[in-house]
């Protein structure tokens, strides 16, 4: 069955006296959140660069430096949108480079979760 909870301490119950396996969906409906699917083709990339991380100093989310235009990611994506998630994946514990290599693994099609200030 499903049920909706409101904060952290009736998920923690409902966890807690759960007698099968459960499937928890968070989500946040705070309008600055938002979902983009980028895809490219093989010899070119998502069209935009990265900046942050926690290597920076001080540690910083990893956050949209700069959008090329006719990329893949023209007119969806705006500097300073921090990247949240790759594929499902949380990088908000990512230096740089592991967001850039992560980004880079990716073969044509890439699902992001940003939040845009």
């Amino acid at each position: 069955y499903q049920r909706r909870v409101r904060g952290h301490e009736d998920a923690v119950k409902l966890l807690r006296e759960a007698s099968s396996p459960v499937t928890l969906v968070v989500t946040d409906n705070r309008p600055n959140f938002r979902i983009e699917k980028l895809v490219r083709s093989r010899d070119e990339g998502f069209g935009f660069s990265i900046v942050g991380g926690t290597d920076s100093k001080p540690p910083l989310p990893i956050t949209v430096k700069q959008v090329y235009d006719n990329g893949p990611a023209s007119g969806k994506l705006r500097c300073g949108d921090q990247i949240i998630s790759v594929n499902g994946k949380s990088i908000e514990e990512y230096t740089r480079e592991e967001a850039t290599l992560l980004l880079r693994s990716c073969t044509e099609t890439v699902t992001l979760v940003t939040l845009r200030s």
